[in-house]
């Protein structure tokens, strides 16, 4: 009798021993993944700064700059995931400039600073858009969305891209501020666009004119 209520007391010890172990290895787990995921979330963003503009991009994509109009194309790429790109030149009197991030050829970002002066909002994004978008472009919606507190246009389109035999979906939106519009255009695969749309979001959301 007694070697069996040894036994049982034995059994008995060892099971909540058992279960108190089950228990902190179950609450280090949840701890660790609580805090695995905060660094995926933080490591995850990279900021874009040139020419009075700036955002965040994903850091799996790439970045770079290039000037147009009456200066030479001037690249400043950045390796895949580098770090912050930023430029002291104020450049604000050049004709245009083009800021690009990307994902690969097809899933890009890229922003081009036009000088509208005096024009309204209106005959700025007319201009434009007869300048720069395709006529055999297919128009799929417009609207309207707040970027940087201000009312932004967007226009959404679907093209066949010849060079890569792809059906791609471009998303232009035009941003007027201080004179400038901001003709932003975010384009992918079409059947890729809706996966890619929360790394356009981090970029659109974050996006700053100083």
């Amino acid at each position: 009798m007694v070697g069996d209520l040894s036994l049982k007391t034995s059994c008995r010890y060892t099971g909540i021993v058992i279960g108190v172990l089950v228990l902190v290895i179950l609450i280090s787990g949840c701890m660790y993944g609580d805090e695995t995921n905060l660094g995926n979330n933080t490591s995850h963003i990279k900021t874009y700064s040139a020419y009075n503009i700036n955002f965040n991009y994903s850091s799996n994509w790439y970045a770079y700059n290039a000037t147009t109009g009456s200066n030479n194309v001037v690249p400043g790429d950045l390796p895949l995931g580098g770090d912050v790109f930023t430029s002291n030149t104020n450049r604000s009197n050049n004709n245009d400039m083009i800021f690009v991030v990307s994902k690969d050829d097809f899933t890009v970002f890229d922003v081009q600073i036009i000088p509208t002066g005096d024009l309204s909002e209106q005959e700025g994004i007319k201009l434009i858009k007869n300048s720069m978008i395709p006529d055999d472009w297919n128009k799929l919606s417009n609207g309207t969305l707040t970027i940087d507190g201000k009312t932004a246009y967007e226009d959404i389109y679907t093209a066949h891209d010849q060079s890569y035999n792809e059906q791609m979906r471009y998303e232009v939106i035009y941003l007027i501020k201080n004179g400038k519009t901001y003709y932003i255009n975010m384009q992918a695969p079409d059947k890729e666009f809706d996966k890619e749309k929360s790394n356009f979001n981090i970029i659109i959301n974050s996006f700053k004119v100083q």
